[in-house]
């Protein structure tokens, strides 16, 4: 009886492998077919070339030695080493493939991965764009900073092609992918996009959509709600080869270099990064360039949200706004502040040289086109127009009657002088929301209450 299982048992296996290696090959032959198609209809603007296409009994569907080339001989190829889809399982793969291949109607399986792996890298070229672009931003730093500070990596303040191979990097971006995976129940669907340089960093962008039912075509065209955002930086060595790059460069040990750091001022920071960190966040920075293992920005947007609500905004509210945070090495930087210079920003020690070496004339030009420093309330208020007084004059709403004018138009002035001007949706304790018109649409925007210096009904 064992025995007559036995050979049951191996039967099946040799049916299941006979069925496997069938449908390997039916699929491999398929695929191939489908490739060399699509390269034939695009032959007129380039030519597709590829290698292998392999099947895998877990899942997998890969395709080796893939280059696309223009036949515009200025634009450069692309090549990719393996291109790969990647199934939660087999019956996932052969299922899809089914309904596709029959025009049923289909649904993307619930967990999927794309991946390009060994791309061509135009960044790396030291006669490109991006290598001459680098070159001028840091001639353009190191000159504003002249005076100010130090250059604390040799005049490098990014890192072009030549400062890249001369690390140890045959690239600067050689490998993406785009990954999903979909929860039925709570109808969640987390969706990354990413990519990077294997031994040195990957960068990976997370969105969290929720209220989504299903896969189907019909589902994914529509726009479900975002539940949150993240950026995530994962660094895989790229840090400890840039101190050691650097270190050596000025002649002095990492441990000299990551501490100068701390002892920049802001002006450093300001032209260099466009961004002046408090000191929480100079100190996570420190801790990362020390240990290096990972950045996260994650972002709670209001549920509402609009992207135009980024063209509204200064800089420092987006923090607020959008309810971002940041984390270091798994450490959570409190406050995060998004202190950005303003546009013109000049460092004030040089500032400073330089207006030494002006003339009294041009000094005296330069002091009348500098904006006023007196606060708003200071300012002599202008005479009202005709057309004003015909129209009405606003009206101030007291903090105690905000309630009683949702509905109504309003004009809500915050710090530093900025104004907006919708319909008062909604009054909360300690936030106040503004329909908002913009760039031929509406969209909700909140306004915490201490920001706000007054409001005033328009009539």
């Amino acid at each position: 009886m064992i025995l007559s299982l036995l050979k049951k048992l191996v039967f099946l296996l040799i049916v299941i492998f006979i069925a496997w290696f069938g449908f390997k090959y039916y699929s491999e032959k398929r695929i191939k077919e489908g490739l060399e198609q699509a390269a034939y209809m695009a032959s007129s603007d380039m030519r597709i070339r590829f290698d292998e296409v392999t099947v895998d009994i877990f899942g997998e569907i890969s395709v080796s030695e893939i280059e696309i080339a223009p036949r515009n001989y200025m634009e450069d190829k692309v090549y990719t080493k393996k291109a790969s889809v990647v199934f939660p399982n087999t019956f996932e793969m052969i299922k899809l493939m089914y309904d596709v291949r029959m025009d049923n109607d289909w649904e993307m399986p619930d967990s999927l991965i794309i991946r390009f792996d060994g791309m061509n890298d135009p960044l790396i070229s030291e006669y490109g764009q991006y290598a001459q672009a680098v070159k001028i931003t840091n001639a353009n730093i190191k000159q504003r900073l002249e005076g100010v500070v130090e250059p604390v990596c040799d005049g490098h303040y990014m890192f072009g092609p030549a400062a890249i191979k001369e690390m140890g990097y045959d690239a600067i971006f050689s490998s993406m992918f785009v990954a999903y995976e979909f929860n039925r129940l709570d109808q969640k669907l987390s969706l990354r996009i990413g990519g990077g340089v294997p031994d040195a960093y990957t960068v990976t962008a997370k969105v969290n959509l929720e209220n989504l039912s299903s896969l189907g075509m019909q589902d994914l065209m529509s726009m479900p709600s975002i539940d949150s955002l993240e950026l995530v930086y994962q660094d895989d060595g790229l840090m400890k080869e840039v101190n050691r790059f650097c270190s050596s460069k000025e002649g002095i040990t990492v441990e000299e270099y990551i501490k100068r750091f701390a002892v920049l001022p802001d002006d450093y920071y300001a032209i260099s990064w466009g961004l002046i960190p408090n000191q929480p966040m100079k100190a996570a920075y420190l801790d990362f360039m020390k240990n290096p293992d990972n950045i996260t920005i994650t972002s709670y947007p209001p549920q509402d949200f609009n992207p135009m609500i980024l063209g509204v905004y200064e800089a420092q509210y987006l923090v607020e706004v959008l309810g971002l945070s940041l984390s270091v090495n798994d450490k959570t930087v409190t406050p995060f502040e998004l202190n950005v210079p303003k546009k013109g920003y000049q460092a004030k020690q040089q500032a400073n040289v330089k207006e030494k070496v002006s003339e009294p004339k041009k000094r005296e030009r330069m002091a009348v086109k500098e904006p006023e420093t007196e606060p708003p309330s200071a300012k002599k208020e202008q005479p009202e127009s005709p057309l004003r007084n015909k129209i009405g004059a606003s009206r101030v709403i007291p903090p105690d009657q905000i309630s009683d004018y949702v509905g109504h138009y309003v004009k809500v002035s915050v710090e530093r002088s900025k104004h907006f001007t919708g319909i008062l949706v909604s009054v909360e304790p300690d936030t106040v929301s503004l329909q908002l018109r913009h760039g031929g649409g509406t969209f909700t925007m909140p306004i915490k209450k201490h920001r706000i210096e007054s409001i005033e009904r328009l009539r």
